[in-house]
């Protein structure tokens, strides 16, 4: 049997769950036709949530697909697919490879992480850095993608109003590798004209409920994104290991609080979904059991300055709030440094 299903004309990740649960219900369909026609507007965390959970779905099934109705030279919102890598990232031959594109100080497009490539970076082939360990290798490399990424949420190039925002992405990607199960994620951020500023990190590994099950009971998914964004519930204590690469478990923390006061931030993971905006979060159900974790930030750009106070006064916040719920754990090393030129 043949199916078609119509795209969203806007995919946000409201929209882009929509759709896939639409799309996981089609059991009996060997053949789907995706139909692009509608698609006008797409935002980065709807973007990478339909081609994770696309790939996954014809990856573990034996169905075969089509697309429809895709207008890369007529319609903008396809044109830019092409060229952030979307259509080739689930197997349609239209546009450059995922991380093809160079990107820009205002977007960054599709990358696809993989902990091979980070710790096997072309940097490390110096004899220099023989000595240096794996897991160093693997944090110094996400961090440079962290620093990257968090230039284009700042819009500013220096490195010491970057430093903190891109620890809380560094942490983010780091839990892939050291606690999600999997070892690869992708990446997508973009500024808006609208002087937004949207980014998104996706993985398929074990998800939230699994990973913090290891150290804390917990009664639900829906408990388990509640307690992620936590200070210092998701991260390892700071005085057990205390080096550089110390996941102290603030970057959900911060990103929400980030996301709350000013834009907002979503947190997926599994059949729950978790969004902090207007100085609220707030946990729902998804119609659809989604694969590992996905986050989404999405806030108005602020003076690069005013960007950096906000993050500095979340962060002492969650080492108070840390502190009096009985978790002797502070923001990481790379988290508070602030004399960076």
């Amino acid at each position: 049997m043949q199916v078609t299903l119509q795209l969203p004309s806007h995919l946000d990740e409201v929209r882009a769950i929509e759709f896939i649960a639409h799309l996981f219900e089609q059991t009996n369909a060997e053949h789907i036709i995706l139909d692009f026609t509608p698609l006008q507007f797409v935002r980065p965390l709807g973007t990478l949530l339909l081609a994770s959970e696309l790939r996954r779905f014809f990856s573990t099934l034996s169905r075969s697909f089509t697309g429809k109705g895709i207008d890369i030279i007529g319609c903008p919102a396809h044109s830019y697919l092409a060229h952030i890598g979307f259509f080739k990232g689930i197997g349609l031959p239209f546009g450059k490879q995922p991380g093809q594109a160079t990107g820009s100080s205002t977007y960054m497009p599709i990358r696809v992480l993989t902990r091979a490539e980070l710790e096997n970076s072309s940097r490390y082939n110096d004899p220099r850095f023989d000595d240096l360990s794996e897991r160093a290798k693997l944090g110094n490399s996400i961090q440079s993608e962290a620093m990257r990424l968090a230039a284009l949420v700042t819009g500013d190039p220096r490195p010491r109003i970057n430093i903190q925002i891109a620890y809380c992405l560094r942490e983010i990607i780091r839990n892939v590798f050291e606690h999600g199960q999997i070892d690869q994620c992708i990446v997508y951020a973009q500024r808006m004209l609208s002087g937004h500023v949207e980014a998104a990190i996706v993985d398929r590994g074990c998800g939230i409920f699994a990973s913090l099950s290891e150290k804390h009971r917990l009664p639900s998914e829906t408990s388990a994104l509640e307690a992620a964004i936590r200070p210092g519930v998701s991260g390892t204590a700071l005085d057990e290991s205390g080096d550089e690469w110390s996941n102290s478990g603030f970057g959900l923390y911060v990103l929400s609080e980030v996301g709350k006061r000013l834009g907002s931030f979503v947190l997926c993971s599994g059949s729950s979904v978790l969004r902090a905006e207007d100085g609220n979060a707030f946990t729902a159900s998804l119609p659809h059991k989604l694969a590992g974790t996905s986050v989404g930030l999405r806030f108005r750009q602020l003076k690069s300055s005013k960007f950096d106070e906000y993050v500095k006064e979340i962060i002492a916040s969650g080492e108070a709030i840390a502190a009096q719920s009985g978790r002797k754990v502070k923001a990481s090393k790379s988290t508070q440094l602030s004399s960076i030129p």
